[in-house]
């Protein structure tokens, strides 16, 4: 199924860093009943102490979603904050065939 979305990135001038997207769909798509859908992030910077540079990580991502099945509508609203980023490390070691 092809989903149609239409997307804007809010980029700080200073830095060029992208400070909030927000994306939407563009057409209904009766087949799934989906109506409408828009998912707002908002990043922020996180710094590792180990990582010269900083990154910009989601902080807060919105998602709204509406569907309709005959007369039943149906929204739903998802919010999930980011917090307490950490730094994971893996070490692998590739074996040969004997």
């Amino acid at each position: 199924m092809h989903i149609f979305m239409q997307g804007l990135a809010w980029v700080d001038k200073s830095n060029f860093q992208i400070v909030k997207m927000r994306t939407d769909l563009l057409t209904p798509q009766p087949d799934i009943g989906l109506d409408e859908q828009t998912t707002e992030i908002t990043f922020s910077e996180v710094r590792f102490s180990d990582v010269a540079i900083p990154l910009w990580l989601p902080r807060d991502v919105n998602v709204y979603m509406k569907f309709t099945f005959g007369a039943r509508i149906q929204i739903f609203r998802n919010v999930h904050h980011y917090a307490d980023y950490r730094r994971y490390r893996v070490s692998t070691k590739m074996l040969t065939p004997n």
